[in-house]
């Protein structure tokens, strides 16, 4: 009996770890997960330093940006831009540029805008931050992860904990230490599990911030 549980445990680990190489072979590996998620933090970091020079103009901004960016991905959907998707080779996943090009990009503007205006500044920066650093830092640690996610078995534990130490840290240069580290805390867990939305998952560029945001206000209202 415990040696058949045994195996069994095995083969749930096998599983698991089955689906974490699929997942990293799927996403292009090291090199490719590094283009990318230096691209989401200098579009993190343009945003976090337009805001800081004047909120107003970056809302309108990022509005813009993002009703070109559905254009754009509409065009290249029915057109096929060679160009464009050579580029689009480079930083996006196979999955996204067939079926929704510019996807990341679309949904981490829409992200930062909904955070800068809904809540406070301090809380929407933070958010920003947050959403910078923690989502990119725990994809690319998360590819050498060896300990399954119990959330979400194609992630791993050391991609979540290095995207919690880094949202924590960035949180921390707009809100005090503890709201940034339970904000980041909070964002982990809702980006280990899986949103679906008429079987679509929702985006965690979008659930990222929110889920910050939402802590942080929480906290400064009820703490």
């Amino acid at each position: 009996m415990a040696e058949n549980k045994m195996a069994k445990e095995i083969v749930k680990g096998k599983v698991a770890k089955s689906k974490i190489a699929r997942a990293q072979n799927a996403n292009g590996g090291l090199w490719f997960e590094i283009k990318r998620q230096l691209v989401h933090v200098l579009l993190g970091l343009l945003v976090l330093i337009s805001a800081l020079k004047d909120r107003e103009s970056t809302l309108w901004f990022l509005l813009v940006l993002i009703l070109i960016g559905v254009l754009l991905s509409l065009l290249q959907l029915k057109f096929r831009f060679a160009l464009v998707e050579s580029l689009l080779r480079k930083f996006e996943r196979e999955k996204y540029r067939k079926r929704f090009p510019f996807k990341g990009a679309l949904f981490f503007l829409t992200g930062c805008l909904l955070v800068l205006k809904i809540f406070s500044f301090d809380i929407a920066l933070a958010s920003i931050a947050i959403l910078t650093f923690s989502d990119s830092v725990s994809h690319v640690i998360g590819l050498y992860g060896k300990r399954k996610n119990p959330l979400n078995t194609t992630k791993n534990i050391e991609g979540a904990f290095a995207g919690f130490v880094a949202g924590t840290i960035a949180g921390a240069f707009f809100v005090p230490f503890a709201l940034a580290l339970f904000a980041s805390l909070a964002s982990m867990f809702a980006e280990a599990l899986s949103f679906k939305l008429q079987e679509e998952d929702v985006d965690d560029n979008v659930i990222i911030p929110l889920v910050a945001g939402t802590v942080i206000f929480l906290l400064q209202k009820f703490f």
